[in-house]
Formats: structure tokens, C-alpha cells, sequence
């Protein structure tokens, strides 16, 4: 027998109840045939799918460094060496993203990648102006959204430099939730020269520092798991020689954006990923091999004998955030200290 939008006609209702109860019966029709669509093409099971996942999975408290930090930071006399590696799926973004890659105090090379030859050619033009370093803007198959690029075809670029930036041009079309995410991790990372100033004085301080990442979004903290990617998770641990477990805790940087020291990367890197293993785009929400890897980061570092540790702009703090303001480098080294341990 069928439920929700079944409507049951009294035969003895007045005769003027029956433009109504027919005007009822179109509208709930209409839903019915959505829900029948959803349910054959597979929305409703993958949603439901990914909702069960999650059951269970506790609220993620960030532990963060305020930054900028609270003390007067030197600029390097030896400037550090940095990639920044950013994928423009959206050339339309080149303005913003100019933007925020100002802030970073010191010269840099800049690797974009994207998946048209139309889109080169805008973003080569967007950027052709731009004097802080070298600019590399090359075509790559669009498979594993932003990870196969980074980690696929731009993985030579690493042994070149001790530093990286991962960033890209990120759009949840499917959450109007998320629709400003993007906005607060560029925020995080790159919101003005002071705080990046203060992500490299966190690299100076502790040598062991691995990754620097933002917090996880407003939306997503109380969905900071393995939800359906664990086993995928598994083989891709195995392959860089450790051992994961679904009853320890994860953490991870949501979004894929963040600072590194590029030798942190290097046991993924290690893994030497074939473009075939990222799947075709077909717009999938969770588990692909990019999803994976987005909660493989942090092993990688821990693994390669580093700590990551969070940082979180001023202006950027939430509920579900706790910022430490740090005004000396001794008490930036013990909070550093104390952070990581996935492994």
C-alpha cells in the first residue's frame, strides 16, 4: 500500500471539496514522479547511503591558531621557496583568486591547470600581467577534480620547491550550504600578507611542521568521517605503507585547500597515481578516489615524520572553533607540538 502522497477521497465530501481535493491530487502527483525519478537513477539510495554514514560520527572541535599571530614576525631574509598550485575549472574566479595570491608576501611560481584549451587562454591572459613569479597554465583531462591535477600532473613540480600552496577554484553547486566555503578557506589561508606572514613563521618555528590547514567549514564539522570512502581509504593506506582504522578518530583538510612543506607529500606522492584511477566526471558527491585522498593528507604527513596543525583567520571564527592567540614563538612551538597524532 502506498504512503506520503496517497490521498483518500471520501465519496460522500460536498461537491465543492472536489476542485480542491483534485487540485491536491496534481500537486502530490507531481512529487510522486520526482521521488520515482530520484529513486531510478539512484539520488534517494546515495543520499540515504551517505546519511547513514554518518550516524554516529561525533562533532569535530577545531583546535586553532589565531592568526595573524599576536606578535611582530621578521620577513625571511632567504625568501622561502613556494609553489602554488591552484586548478581553475572556473576561469571566471581568475580576479578573486589574483586577489587573494597578493597577499602572499614573497615571490612565488604559480602552476594552474584546467581542463580546456579556451580556458587556458583566459586564464594565460588574466594572468599575463602578473609579476610575482613564473606562471605555468597547462590542459589536463577533467578526472579527479582538483586532486588528479595536483597530485597527477603536476607532481614533478614538488622536488622543485621545499614549499606549497593547494588551492582551486571550489563551487558546491548541489548545497546552497556551501556556497561560501570557498570564501572562508581563501580566507584562511591567504587573507591578507600579515597572515601569511604568520603561516610561515609557524613553518620557521617548528622544522617538523608538515601542513598548515583551515578549519572545517560551519556546515561540516558534525560530518568529519570516513562516511563511505573508508575502504577505498584502506587500500590507498596500504599502498603508502600504514595502517588506518575506523574506530580511531580522522581529521582531515575539507575542502582540499592548505599550506605544506612539500616533503609531508611525498609518501602519497610516492603512491604514483595513474590519471585511469580517478573516475570520468559525472558530478559524484562522494566516493571517488578524490575523496579519499582529501582524507588521506594529514597520514601523509604523519607518516613522513611531520605534524599539521590548524590555523583559522580572526574574522573567520565560529562555534565549533577553539583559537589559541599565540604573541611569542616559544608558545607557538608548544601549540604545534601538541597537535597531529592520527598515526
Amino acid at each position: 500500500m502506498l504512503g506520503g502522497g496517497l490521498i483518500a477521497l471520501d465519496m460522500k465530501s460536498e461537491s465543492n471539496d472536489l476542485p480542491k481535493l483534485a487540485m491536491m491530487t496534481k500537486k502530490y502527483s507531481r512529487y510522486a514522479v520526482r521521488l520515482v525519478s530520484l529513486i531510478m537513477n539512484g539520488q534517494i539510495i546515495a543520499t540515504i547511503r551517505g546519511i547513514i554514514a554518518y550516524i554516529g560520527v561525533p562533532p569535530v572541535i577545531d583546535n586553532c591558531i589565531a592568526v595573524p599571530l599576536d606578535y611582530a614576525i621578521d620577513k625571511w631574509e632567504t625568501p622561502p621557496h613556494i609553489a602554488v598550485i591552484c586548478h581553475m575549472y572556473y576561469p571566471d574566479m581568475a580576479d578573486e583568486f589574483r586577489g587573494y595570491l597578493l597577499n602572499i608576501p614573497y615571490s612565488f611560481d604559480l602552476f594552474i591547470t584546467t581542463d580546456t584549451k579556451e580556458k587556458q587562454l583566459d586564464i594565460q591572459n588574466g594572468f599575463a600581467q602578473w609579476r610575482k613569479g613564473h606562471v605555468d597554465v597547462h590542459v589536463v583531462p577533467n578526472r579527479g577534480r582538483d586532486i588528479a591535477p595536483k597530485l597527477v600532473a603536476c607532481k614533478d613540480v614538488y622536488g622543485q620547491y621545499e614549499y606549497f600552496l593547494h588551492i582551486h577554484t571550489k563551487k558546491s553547486p548541489h548545497a546552497e550550504s556551501l556556497g561560501e566555503w570557498r570564501t572562508y578557506l581563501l580566507q584562511n589561508l591567504l587573507g591578507s600578507e600579515a597572515l601569511v606572514y604568520s603561516v610561515f613563521e609557524a613553518f620557521r618555528v617548528d622544522p617538523d611542521l608538515g601542513m598548515i590547514a583551515p578549519p572545517h567549514y560551519k556546515t561540516l564539522h558534525k560530518r568529519v568521517g570516513w562516511g563511505l570512502n573508508f575502504k577505498q581509504g584502506k587500500d590507498i593506506a596500504m599502498r603508502m605503507g600504514i595502517s588506518i582504522s575506523k574506530q580511531r578518530s580522522i581529521d582531515f583538510p575539507s575542502g582540499s585547500m592548505f599550506w605544506g612543506r612539500s616533503a609531508a607529500l611525498k609518501p602519497l606522492l610516492d603512491c604514483n597515481f595513474m590519471l585511469e584511477e580517478f573516475p570520468a566526471e559525472k558530478k559524484q558527491k562522494d566516493e571517488t578516489l578524490a575523496h579519499v585522498i582529501e582524507r588521506i593528507y594529514f597520514y601523509s604527513c604523519e607518516k613522513a615524520g611531520f605534524r599539521w596543525v590548524k590555523i583559522v583567520n580572526i574574522i573567520e571564527q565560529n562555534g565549533h572553533i577553539k583559537s589559541a592567540k599565540i604573541d611569542n614563538s616559544e608558545d607557538l612551538k608548544k601549540f604545534i607540538a601538541k597537535g597531529s597524532g592520527l598515526l
